[in-house]
């Protein structure tokens, strides 16, 4: 990748990626956050995946930025609502629709799984933050 994570620069996005690091979660910058570093765009908002409980690493983050966490735990998402930012955050996940117009029924799963139900293709990459030399995560490359 043609930019360095250290640029983008927020409070926020240190602590996230810091804590990453130091405590081993695998954490995905994903979504639109993901696509506008890939081109190169400011970073308003963070949208994050968790191989593991989003939770738990949601109150790391709230706690650091004296953030109020909200959980939504029927889809394994939560939110960190800080005085300067949201920050969204799932479970990497699984879904499966028993019906038209049903809601899915959401199970843990891997990046892969969960970069695979996402609606476009540029939204279906991710930015591993917790190693040092990131690498983008593209499923849609052959």
């Amino acid at each position: 990748m043609s930019n360095s994570l250290g640029m983008v620069g927020s409070r926020a996005f240190d602590i996230v990626r810091q804590i990453a690091i130091d405590d081993a979660w695998k954490v995905y910058l994903v979504g639109g956050p993901a696509r506008d570093f890939i081109l190169g765009q400011d970073i308003n908002d963070l949208d994050l995946g968790i191989e593991g409980n989003a939770l738990s690493f949601s109150r790391l983050i709230a706690r650091e930025l004296e953030g109020e966490v909200i959980d939504h735990p029927q889809f394994m998402t939560t939110s960190v609502i800080a005085p300067d930012i949201k920050i969204d955050l799932a479970t990497s996940r699984k879904e499966t629709y028993p019906g038209d117009g049903i809601l899915p029924q959401v199970v843990p799963g891997s990046v892969s799984d969960d970069l695979a139900r996402r609606d476009f293709s540029i939204n279906a990459m991710a930015i591993p933050l917790w190693e040092e030399h990131p690498k983008l995560l593209d499923p849609t490359v052959v």
